[in-house]
């Protein structure tokens, strides 16, 4: 479980890099990569203290 909640959050960031460099290249709009860095950050947030969080 660990393992998948990081692969997913590292797939979020990438994906936020992703529509960054369409956007930086004109193939997205503006607010459409403003609502995917949004939810990718949500998303990020979400995710990452479940599987940083030392079980003990």
């Amino acid at each position: 479980m660990k393992k998948m909640l990081s692969l997913l959050s590292w797939l979020i960031l990438a994906s936020m890099l992703v529509s960054s460099a369409l956007c930086a290249g004109k193939a997205l709009s503006t607010e459409v990569n403003q609502l995917i860095l949004l939810a990718g950050t949500i998303g990020w947030f979400v995710m990452a203290p479940l599987w940083m969080k030392r079980f003990s």
